[in-house]
């Protein structure tokens, strides 16, 4: 439109030097014939520098002339072009959509979607796409700009995908146990959705399939509501106790067991010694036992490094440390 305007200004011009300027005299410069050069000089050159156009890297230009949208697809670099075409830029490189969990004061806000045991998860999320420049064309006819077709189309579709995906897992799923089975429901539902909208608005289902690349999604939080949390919280305090009292229950009855063998140790011995043993001499006997025992666990403490300083009594459980 632009070229368009440029070129009907200088055609005047043109027609108004030819059509008015005065006949000159004999004798006189031919200035007319010098002016109307100089016009079609202009619309030359402003023919020549509109017949090329300049696509930025990682875009991808639509052609418009006179408010027919051209569905040929012009890709980055410096191009010859119908010099009536006016251009829009449209982004060809990966885009994203955010969804901030519990951030409201970000443009884009956050998704809540109810699992499938009706729990509300808040969820944050960035889902990510590219557009095919081969289809720019037609995004632009229907829904405008990278701005527009983004708000119109993408977050929609985004939010849409992300409690239909939702709606499949259970809160502790989405949270834990099945957290990548959801992040690629998540994709799929998104992929699927926009195929869906596109199709709705007249185009072949192939066709629809291609207009959007999109790329793995990155799920960095689902959380559930903040009783639900704490509830969760509390079960894993109590299962966690219960280990520690079923572990402790299982110590103990090793101890036991440990104690009753000692005793019956002890009662073999006295069966296999010779009759006649004095009650002194019995107790001699249990008491070598114990101090035994108690040196062992000494030397095992010395050993593990357990046992930084010790004090020698003299005694029958005395171990010597460090001597040479």
């Amino acid at each position: 439109m632009i070229f368009a305007v440029g070129l009907a200004a200088l055609l005047v011009v043109l027609v108004s030097v030819v059509k008015f300027w005065p006949q000159p005299s004999s004798g006189e410069p031919q200035h007319r014939r010098g002016a109307t050069w100089v016009v079609i000089a202009l619309v030359s050159i402003w023919t020549g520098l509109n017949s090329f156009t300049s696509i930025s890297v990682g875009s991808t230009g639509v052609g418009v002339r006179f408010q027919n949208v051209q569905t040929r697809a012009y890709t980055e670099g410096v191009q010859l072009v119908n010099p009536f075409l006016d251009f829009h830029a449209m982004s060809a490189r990966r885009q994203v959509i955010e969804f901030h969990a519990g951030e409201k004061d970000k443009v884009n806000e956050d998704v809540v979607s109810l699992s499938s045991n009706n729990v509300p998860m808040t969820i944050d999320v960035t889902y990510a796409w590219q557009l095919n420049p081969r289809y720019a064309w037609w995004v632009y006819r229907h829904m405008g700009l990278d701005d527009s077709y983004r708000n119109s189309l993408i977050k929609q579709v985004a939010r849409s995908a992300t409690r239909a995906a939702a709606a499949k897992f259970t809160s502790d799923e989405a949270t834990t146990s099945k957290r990548n089975e959801f992040t690629l429901e998540m994709e799929k539902e998104f992929s699927d959705h926009l195929v869906a909208d596109l199709v709705r608005q007249g185009l072949p289902l192939e066709d629809a399939k291609q207009v959007f690349i999109v790329l793995p999604i990155q799920l960095r939080k689902a959380l559930p509501p903040e009783k639900v949390l704490n509830a969760i919280s509390d079960k894993a305090a109590a299962e966690q106790d219960l280990q520690r009292q079923v572990t402790l229950t299982a110590i103990a009855r090793q101890e036991a067991e440990r104690r009753s063998n000692e005793g019956l140790g002890v009662s073999k011995l006295f069966d296999e010694l010779p009759k006649g043993f004095t009650a002194e001499q019995i107790a001699m006997v249990v008491n070598a036992l114990a101090n035994k025992e108690k040196a062992d666990a000494f030397m095992k403490a010395v050993l593990t490094g357990n046992v930084n300083t010790m004090v020698i009594d003299g005694g029958p459980t005395s171990v010597q440390v460090g001597s040479k």
